[in-house]
């Protein structure tokens, strides 16, 4: 059986809470040495804001809907896998200091990953069934696979 490409694009929030940063670092590292054993063919980084409002002008930017795009995709799988992801992507109201207007938004967290296998949603995270599973969690997990063994079965899903 031919190796599919295994992709990986990991959510980093912009400005993240103290302590966070080193969280962040830590999953760059460990792509890197995914990257160079051969358990990921490629990652990239992509860095969203706290949250999202989806009623704004900013939302109906190409960021904006890509941002809610990627939150809605992300929702999707879970629900095909038996997961949730909603936990992580919190809706709350939201009162604006400025104008005193409430407003729905709905948080981002501070890392996030989703795998792809041949351009397809493989594998998100974080996601909770019976445990939630974290990136690094993940990261770990991917690190005890062996090139061969992806090569011959597909990633477990949870």
């Amino acid at each position: 059986m031919e190796r599919q490409p295994h992709a990986v694009e990991l959510f980093v929030r912009s400005l993240s809470p103290s302590g966070a940063t080193h969280q962040q670092e830590r999953i760059l590292e460990r792509l890197d040495e995914l990257a160079a054993e051969g358990h990921v063919d490629d990652y990239e980084v992509t860095v969203w804001g706290e949250r999202v409002v989806p009623d704004s002008v900013a939302a109906d930017t190409p960021t904006g809907e890509n941002v809610l795009d990627t939150v809605d995709e992300f929702g999707s799988w879970a629900t095909a896998h038996g997961v949730s992801v909603e936990r992580f992507y919190p809706e709350q109201t939201v009162e604006s200091a400025i104008t005193g207007d409430e407003f729905t938004a709905i948080s981002l967290p501070v890392v996030a990953m989703a795998e792809y296998v041949d351009g397809r949603l493989h594998h998100v995270t974080p996601h909770e069934g019976e445990t939630v599973q974290t990136v690094l969690g993940r990261l770990d997990a991917l690190g005890t696979e062996t090139t061969r063994s992806r090569d011959e079965r597909p990633l477990r899903l949870a």
